[in-house]
C-alpha cells in the first residue's frame, strides 16, 4: 500500500488523469479494509486474492479475475479470432455470449479425454527459445567486441 501512496503524486505530475483520480480513492478504501471488512482482509492476507494454475511454478500466482479471463480467452480462441465475422454485430455478440459455455465444454472434454496439459512450462524456458536467446546475446557481445575503442592505441 505504501507503494501506491508514493505513486499518487507521480500520477498527477505525469498527467495520468484516471490514475490520479482513482488511486486516492482506492488507497482510502484499501487502507480501511481491515476495519470495514475484516473477514475479506484476513482472506486477502492469506493470499486469497490470487490463484496458482499449477504446482510446478511457485511464482506463478495471478489475480483471480485475470485467471478467468486468460482461461476463457484461451479456450475460446479461434485461429482467426473474430476477424471472419467481426462486421456482423449480432454474430460477435453471440460469440462472446457463448464464450463462457464453450470454454466450460472444452475444459470438460479435455478432462474426459485425458488431454489436459498437466505440466505447463513457460515458452521462455524451452530449448528452442533458450538457443534463440543465447544467439541474440552472442550477437550483441560480438557487436560490442567489434566496435572501435576510441581510447585504444593503434
Amino acid at each position: 500500500m505504501s507503494a501506491i501512496l508514493h505513486m499518487i503524486p507521480w500520477c498527477f505530475a505525469y498527467d495520468k488523469t484516471n490514475y490520479a483520480r482513482y488511486l486516492p480513492v482506492y488507497y482510502r478504501i484499501m487502507s480501511n479494509f481491515e476495519t470495514t471488512h475484516p473477514d475479506v482482509f484476513t482472506y486477502f492476507m492469506n493470499i486469497g486474492f490470487s490463484v496458482q494454475l499449477g504446482s510446478h511454478n511457485p511464482f506463478g500466482r495471478i489475480p483471480v479475475d485475470q485467471m478467468i479471463e486468460e482461461t476463457v480467452n484461451k479456450d475460446t480462441k479461434t485461429p482467426e479470432g473474430v476477424k471472419k465475422f467481426s462486421l456482423k454485430q449480432g454474430a460477435v455478440s453471440r460469440y462472446y455470449l457463448t464464450a463462457e459455455y464453450r470454454s466450460g465444454f472444452l475444459h470438460h472434454f479435455r478432462e474426459m479425454t485425458h488431454s489436459m496439459k498437466l505440466d505447463m512450462h513457460h515458452a521462455e524456458l524451452q530449448s528452442p527459445r533458450i538457443a534463440k536467446d543465447e544467439a541474440a546475446v552472442a550477437a550483441v557481445v560480438n557487436t560490442l567486441d567489434n566496435w572501435i575503442n576510441p581510447f585504444e592505441k593503434e
